[in-house]
């Protein structure tokens, strides 16, 4: 049965490749990435999925995992600066980490004109408003949480959110 199984997946293999490594390269992949984005790839099918599918259905769930690891990539090295090591000056990482350093939410806010009118209409507005419009525009709560926060519905909150965002366009056309 395991002799099967390699048979299967080393035929899978060749056959899919080239086209893995494409769809890999026209995502953007870095060539040193993509023989390892590919194996991950085969990886993921022979743990999740049966081998006795046929062509068609494996050649879509592998372009499937392919893209979507690619998007995790992407996002894992969204959150890193990419620095050349090929340069005569000295590498300075407190440049990096200084930006990186992130203050209050609202003081970020404060920076900005308009972002301060809308701090400033925000605490003018009624307490039901004010509290729904921190919780879910500053703070960037999920509705789930902001819901037990302030023991109301969720068709409540979805509301209080819609007629803020109505109060919002009405006001800073």
């Amino acid at each position: 049965m395991q002799q099967d199984d390699d048979q299967v997946l080393r035929t899978m293999y060749k056959d899919f490749e080239p086209i893995l490594r494409t769809i890999a390269k026209n995502q953007g992949v870095f060539v040193d990435d993509i023989d390892d984005m590919i194996q991950e790839t085969y990886l993921a099918y022979y743990l999740k999925y049966p081998l006795d599918w046929n062509e068609k259905q494996k050649k879509a769930m592998l372009v499937r995992i392919l893209k979507n690891k690619c998007i995790d990539l992407f996002r894992r090295r969204s959150h890193y600066d990419m620095v050349s090591m090929d340069t005569e000056e000295p590498f300075d990482e407190t440049k990096i980490v200084a930006n990186k350093t992130t203050k209050d939410v609202l003081d970020t806010l404060a920076n900005d004109e308009t972002l301060m009118e809308i701090r400033k209409e925000i605490q003018e507005m009624k307490k039901d408003w004010r509290d729904v419009a921190i919780l879910y525009f500053v703070e960037e709560r999920p509705i789930e949480e902001i819901c037990l926060i302030l023991e109301i519905s969720e068709p409540a909150l979805r509301m209080r959110i819609s007629r803020i965002r109505k109060y919002f366009r009405d006001t800073f056309k």
